[in-house]
């Protein structure tokens, strides 16, 4: 994927431009950060997955959304064994 083209920065220049506007010098523990996120959208595909199961999701992609439940869990769970 292309990310310059857009302006998107790497996850490194991100932890940079971060760090320069809350004033640290770095974020040691980043990477529980970043399995944290990948768990918290788990929980919420969890919740959309359940929405659309049930009948009573907004839209209409639900059941999609949903199905990736598994896979950030599986993400944040990689990341974690890394901590």
């Amino acid at each position: 994927m292309d990310r310059i083209s857009p302006g998107i920065p790497s996850e490194e220049e991100f932890v940079a431009s971060y760090c320069r506007r809350v004033g640290r010098s770095a974020v040691p523990d980043w990477m529980f950060f970043v399995a944290f996120s990948f768990f918290r959208a788990a929980a919420i595909a969890q919740g959309i997955a359940m929405r659309a199961k049930v009948g009573t999701a907004s839209a209409p992609d639900a059941a999609e959304r949903g199905a990736r439940a598994r896979l950030m869990a599986e993400l944040g769970w990689q990341v974690a064994q890394k901590l």
